[in-house]
């Protein structure tokens, strides 16, 4: 697969990648969210000893939790789906079993 050089930056320093063209969308996207947060929370303790690492570690939680929220919301579909076959199962049952 053809990769293709690309930079980016985050909270003020450059990083470059070699990706899939059909990647850089996604990931100039992501770039720009993390960018996003890290100045919400630089400029939120601007008051504080709080340094880039701090910051980054505050962004990298919030995208944590988010992930695990996310998880939790796939995880409640597949028991919902399962409890709908369920009951499907179980009418089916009923209605030929005990009718």
């Amino acid at each position: 697969m053809d990769k293709q050089s690309i930079q980016v930056t985050i909270a003020d320093r450059t990083y470059p990648l070699n990706i899939a063209p059909n990647q850089e969308e996604e990931i100039r996207l992501a770039v720009k969210a993390i960018n996003e947060m890290f100045d919400r929370y630089r400029s939120s303790h601007s008051n504080t000893d709080a340094d880039t690492q701090d910051n980054l570690s505050m962004v990298l939680l919030h995208f944590a939790l988010k992930l695990q929220e996310l998880g939790k919301q796939e995880n409640s579909s597949e028991v919902i789906e399962d409890i709908r076959n369920l009951e499907m199962e179980l009418e089916n049952y009923i209605r030929v079993n005990l009718n």
